[in-house]
């Protein structure tokens, strides 16, 4: 198979090299092949010679012009480019790079040609826009905002103060009023919630990436954590959830953990298909965990009751910052793949007596770890806990 042709030639001054290269990467990321001479001139050969060759296969050229004005390899280059323009009418582009306002006067008869220019410097969306548009002869689909924002009302609804692009309401499911609480049922799950956060990704990333989801809302907390995993690290999200500890705040999934960890207080059971991990962050629940373990209707095989490693242990006072919630992540992660060894286990049921952002940020986080099947509290003395959602994360 032919090797695909450069769709631009970065012409550029030696001298803006930190600059073009931010270029080169940010025109690759967008699918653009652009030749750069240091990636493309093999050691010990001719530079003139790939120079010329390049320029006589190239599909477009981008005259970059920074501070210091041309280079010399940059004068000859831009008179064969212009050559080639006529002949082969090849598009030429100048790019004027941050500082640069006007083509220089030397090179009045570049006016010819529509600049691209980057006044607010090399991150200029518009300009790379712009850019791609002149390269590929297509404009490319509309800027859109980095961050989406979801809001969900699952146990209960609520007024927002700026609107989310998506509402999503499961109050039809959901009423932590009544007693037992009304819960969704892993068919509800199944057939009608897990599909509709699937579509709801797809049609607001409409397959970009680095993106970042905002989530606000009244969410039961293996709700919470399915929305995480939906929209996953892997997929190319960013995760910030509106989280109340005393004061509104944001718990971002790329804050710096801080060392805190989780201590076992309670580990039981036997190698097995079927592995328990309860996550007693904000209350104590090894009595409803121990009913839920003896259950024979759910085949769990070995329990993992987990709490904070400080001197309050699970309480309300365990959880207050954006880093220790991911560092309870990450220590999440960590002794979940160690003890589904330990008892050869591959599904996993998650308990949660969390805060909801932390819930989030898990199913953010957690991958690779076959079935899981997540369990909501009923507030019931009977049945403390039921099954909610059975799916594999990937």
């Amino acid at each position: 198979m032919a090797e695909r042709p450069f769709d631009v030639f970065l012409a550029h001054n030696s001298q803006d090299k930190p600059l073009i290269r931010q270029l080169y990467s940010e025109l690759k990321d967008r699918g653009i092949k652009p030749w750069l001479d240091e990636e493309e001139v093999t050691p010990g050969t001719s530079f003139q010679d790939q120079i010329q060759q390049a320029i006589a296969e190239v599909k477009t050229a981008a005259i970059c012009i920074g501070q210091v004005g041309l280079g010399k390899w940059q004068a000859l280059e831009l008179k064969t480019l212009i050559s080639q323009c006529v002949e082969r009418n090849i598009p030429v582009i100048p790019v004027l790079l941050p500082g640069v306002t006007e083509i220089p006067e030397n090179l009045l008869f570049l006016n010819e040609f529509h600049a691209v220019t980057f006044p607010d410097g090399m991150e200029d969306e518009q300009a790379y826009y712009r850019l791609e548009w002149g390269i590929t002869g297509r404009k490319p689909l509309p800027m859109m905002k980095k961050i989406l924002s979801l809001g969900v009302n699952g146990s209960a609804k609520r007024d927002y103060d700026n609107s989310p692009d998506r509402i999503l309401d499961w109050t039809e499911y959901y009423n932590f009023a009544t007693q037992p609480r009304k819960l969704a049922s892993p068919e509800i799950w199944q057939q009608v919630l897990l599909p509709e956060l699937q579509e709801v990704r797809d049609q607001l990333a409409q397959g970009r990436r680095d993106l970042t989801l905002d989530l606000r809302g009244m969410i039961p907390l293996s709700g919470a954590f399915v929305i995480g995993a939906v929209f996953q690290e892997t997929r190319g999200f960013i995760l910030q959830v509106e989280q109340f500890t005393g004061s509104p705040s944001l718990w971002k999934s790329s804050e710096t953990p801080s060392n805190l960890k989780f201590r076992i207080v309670q580990e039981c059971g036997h190698a097995g298909q079927d592995l328990c991990v309860a996550l007693a962050i904000t209350r104590s629940s090894w009595p409803q965990i121990q009913k839920l373990y003896q259950n024979p209707a759910y085949g769990i095989n070995a329990v993992i009751y987990l709490e904070p490693d400080t001197d309050a242990g699970a309480s309300d006072r365990a959880l207050t910052s954006n880093a220790d919630a991911v560092a309870l992540v990450q220590d999440t992660k960590r002794l979940i793949d160690h003890y589904r060894q330990v008892y050869q286990a591959d599904r996993l049921h998650l308990v949660f007596a969390c805060p909801m952002g932390f819930a989030a940020l898990l199913g953010h986080r957690l991958r690779a770890v076959g079935e899981i099947v997540t369990y909501e509290f009923t507030n019931s003395s009977d049945q403390p806990y039921v099954p909610s959602v059975r799916f594999n994360p990937g």
